[in-house]
């Protein structure tokens, strides 16, 4: 007996309509990382590759840990996911240089890159601009 198919399971269903999360964003441009990865050279794959795919991870969980994160740590947190994802860029471009990562495949990635970049700067810029609230700081 076969098992009847669960439609409104989280494996299968679709994400909302609507703007993407950074997160949304992160996790997409992770996956399309994992796809590109396997048009790199093999003899690079463990080096180079292997850089680049650590840094997406590691600016997900930055991201991850300033949504909890309390206004004054969620800062520094941020900057960390933007040095993470800055030094991804990077490398990916180190890759194309080199010519270990086809023009098409780096054209694709980069886009995304470079919206998640915006996404991050404005999200510290915001966090930035907010002036502290408290009864002793409020003058007529």
């Amino acid at each position: 007996m076969t098992q009847p198919l669960i439609i409104n399971s989280p494996m299968t269903t679709p994400p909302p309509v609507g703007k993407l999360s950074i997160l949304q964003h992160l996790v997409g441009s992770y996956k399309l990382w994992i796809d590109i990865k396997n048009h790199i050279p093999i003899s690079v794959r463990h080096t180079l590759a292997g850089k680049i795919e650590h840094l997406p991870l590691e600016t997900l969980e930055h991201v991850f840990i300033a949504q909890y994160s309390k206004r004054e740590k969620k800062i520094s947190v941020l900057q960390s996911a933007l040095t993470s994802w800055d030094t991804f860029k990077f490398f990916l471009q180190i890759a194309w240089e080199t010519k270990n990562l086809p023009t098409k495949h780096y054209e694709h990635i980069s886009l995304e890159a470079n919206t998640i970049g915006k996404m991050l700067w404005s999200w510290k810029q915001s966090l930035e601009n907010k002036t502290p609230a408290s009864a002793g700081d409020y003058q007529q």
